[in-house]
């Protein structure tokens, strides 16, 4: 011990160098920092203090990407140099494939494409420029720009072509993520292999017939490849194979009427039917695919060899239920839920909600006038009908309902009939017309009454008058905008949906007596403001009319609720003897699930966003996730909200937080200096103390 201290001693007594000291320091601290480099570089961690974790992968995201058991390669295609914002996406974009390759290791491969030297890659891989609007010698300008990923696992190959916002790009990842991993896990299990039976001849007035087997063999061993050869390919002559009848009346092949059809010479083909597809068959079930198309002129031509991939793919995952299906009842007058080729979207269709909801399910529109509901629909979506549904219809919806499939209803009390431009100019304005649809009595039977009338609130969307006719804003009180307070903060489709808008909502209440009798719960989710009203049948969507008619008292309207438990049926003691078609009647459902949305505009493309990041549209997709039972989608996508209002305060702290930062500033600064000064005081008090005291 007593050598130790000497040893120390001697040490702290070394006359060092000034020059070597520092020298010495800098080199332990050079190696410091080596070494802490060499620890850091094995572990990693990082705090994100973002409310919704922005920054950091959710639960749902990890063990999606946990379940990888072969590598994902990711391409990623950006333009150089863009400007803001776009460069801010490729930043966030590179951060958030970082955190997943973090999480995969060596099952996730990123390769960032350089476009200066492969300036056509993307095209070979699907991705296809975007008009991007930027400023440049002072004028705005548009540049065809690149910003997509392409992810390939296996023989799989996916795509986002574009990323448009930063919001909702790892609910985007996952997704296609998740949709991959689903389907090799199913093509890993499947117990028996595909047939896939090729029906058709090569006689037909249809361009590059004559060599439609080879080109259909050629896309069928790319999906054989695919399904690691897990398929048997054949091919029957509908001409000459006299198998090909029995398989037609086997399947229910549909066949190809050629009245009407136009051959080469641009004459009329002579009337008749053929048969001409694919039947892709897994154990007893199948689906068909059809090869030929009609253009504008009449003429019939084959699909080129990818889309007869796509469409085969496509057959097969229906077929192993990888994606569920949605059906979008029509018949009645519903919106158009597609633009044709060459059109522009218009406000009043719900193609945009078709495509949101085709990213992780299936969008399937069906008719059950004439047939049932099919087996493999999973959940029903009614917008807006306004026609009458037929018993026979209501009583498919209704066993529907009791088999304890979800049902999601998009109906307003009233609509408002969409006019044309001539009546426009004459004056008119669309009435609010009572849909008559005979649903609104069946829906009451659940517990549900949608009242005929149309909410209006103060709170709402003001439209900016053209100068040419006074100016200002002019508001549309039957375009509410609500907030926080107005949603429900614990439900899970609405959870942290901070505000959205609402158009020409009707409201609705809940008959209580029924809980008397069922386990049933009904669930408000959304309410109008606190300077609510209604107005009923006939109503004009005219501002300055509806403005003349603000009552002096107010309320609050219920807009959307889900109901879930116990559920008598509509037709429980009617006469059904005309009306079963399959099975037992239900009389009462065990666990059903009803959302009532009441307005068919907020499926519309008016509202939603191209890109389904908008409060909106993650309202819509929230309620199919929800009423699906895919619960985790919703939390992951609740990160990508774009409306994020500031908390409401107060008049009194407003003119409070206005005046501090107008004189408190110089008020801190004065008291902060009259403190200083006087502490100051009092050292120099005590040190004259001292002085005083040693003289």
């Amino acid at each position: 011990m007593s050598m130790k201290k000497s040893l120390l001693k001697n040490f702290s007594t070394l006359n060092v160098p000034r020059k070597l000291d520092l020298i010495i320091t800098f080199i332990l601290l050079l190696l410091n920092l080596v070494m802490l480099g060499a620890i850091f570089e094995r572990l990693y961690f990082r705090f994100d203090i973002t409310m919704d974790k922005k920054y950091s992968l959710s639960k749902h995201t990890l063990g999606v990407v946990k379940q990888l058991k072969s590598p994902l390669n990711i391409k990623v295609f950006f333009s150089p140099d863009l400007p803001a914002p776009y460069n801010s996406y490729e930043r966030y974009l590179r951060d958030l494939l970082g955190e997943y390759r973090l999480v995969a290791r060596d099952k996730i491969k990123i390769e960032y494409v350089d476009l200066r030297a492969n300036p056509n890659a993307p095209k070979d891989f699907g991705i296809y420029p975007v008009a991007i609007q930027i400023v440049e010698k002072d004028q705005l300008q548009y540049k065809n720009a690149y910003m997509g990923l392409v992810f390939m696992h296996g023989d799989m190959v996916e795509r986002i072509p574009r990323i448009s916002s930063a919001e909702g790009l790892e609910y985007r990842i996952t997704a296609i993520i998740k949709k991959m991993v689903d389907k090799i896990n199913r093509i890993n299990s499947l117990e028996t292999n595909f047939e896939i039976f090729l029906i058709g001849n090569d006689r037909l007035p249809v361009e590059n017939i004559q060599n439609f087997e080879d080109t259909v063999a050629s896309a069928i061993l790319n999906v054989k490849a695919k399904l690691n050869d897990r398929l048997e390919y054949r091919f029957f002559d509908s001409l000459f194979d006299p198998r090909t009848k029995d398989i037609i009346k086997k399947f229910n092949f549909p066949p190809i009427s050629l009245e009407g059809v136009r051959n080469y010479d641009k004459r009329l083909f002579p009337g008749g039917k053929t048969y001409f597809g694919i039947i892709v068959k897994y154990k007893e079930n199948y689906r068909v695919v059809n090869l030929l198309e009609e253009d504008e002129e009449g003429n019939l031509y084959l699909i080129d060899k990818s889309r007869i991939e796509v469409s085969v793919m496509d057959a097969i995952e229906n077929i192993l239920a990888i994606k569920k299906k949605v059906g979008y009842i029509i018949g009645h007058g519903e919106p158009q839920y597609f633009e044709g080729y060459g059109e522009e979207e218009k406000g009043d269709s719900i193609s945009r909600f078709a495509s949101l909801i085709d990213e992780t399910y299936e969008f399937q529109p069906i008719s059950i006038l004439k047939n049932p509901i099919p087996d493999d629909i999973e959940a029903l979506l009614i917008v807006e009908p306004k026609f009458p549904f037929e018993e026979k219809e209501k009583f498919r919806i209704d066993q529907f309902i009791m088999s304890g499939k979800p049902v999601i209803f998009f109906v307003g009390g009233l609509f408002f009939p969409v006019l044309d431009r001539t009546q426009l100019m004459a004056g008119n304005v669309p009435k609010g017309v009572i849909p008559r649809t005979g649903l609104f009595e069946m829906i009451s039977n659940y517990g549900v009454i949608i009242d005929h009338n149309l909410v209006l609130d103060k709170n709402c969307y003001k439209a900016e008058i053209p100068k040419a006719y006074g100016g200002g804003y002019q508001s549309l009180y039957y375009y509410p905008i609500v907030e926080k307070e107005n949603i429900s903060q614990t439900h899970e489709i609405t959870k942290k949906v901070k505000g959205m808008f609402l158009i020409r909502m009707s409201s609705m209440s809940f008959n209580n007596e029924l809980t008397n009798r069922f386990k049933v719960k009904f669930t408000p989710i959304v309410w109008s403001g606190k300077e609510s009203w209604s107005e009923g049948e006939g109503v004009p969507l005219y501002p300055s009319y509806i403005a003349s008619r603000i009552p002096d008292s107010f309320t609050n309207f219920v807009v959307a609720g889900v109901v879930e438990g116990e559920l008598p049926s509509f037709f429980e003691g009617k006469d059904i003897k005309n009306l079963i078609e399959r099975g037992s009647f239900i009389s009462k459902s065990k666990n059903s699930k009803l959302v009532f949305v009441c307005s068919g505009d907020m499926a519309k493309n008016l509202i939603i966003d191209i890109d389904g990041n908008g409060p909106n549209s993650v309202f819509v997709r929230n309620i199919i996730d929800w009423a699906l039972d895919n619960k985790d989608l919703i939390k992951l996508r609740i990160k990508g909200l774009t409306y994020n209002p500031p908390k409401k305060t107060s008049d009194a702290v407003k003119a409070f937080i206005k005046w501090f930062n107008t004189f408190g500033t110089a008020a801190m600064v004065v008291i902060v200096g009259i403190i200083l000064w006087q502490l100051d005081l009092h050292r120099r008090r005590k040190i004259k103390q001292r002085f005083l005291q040693n003289k």
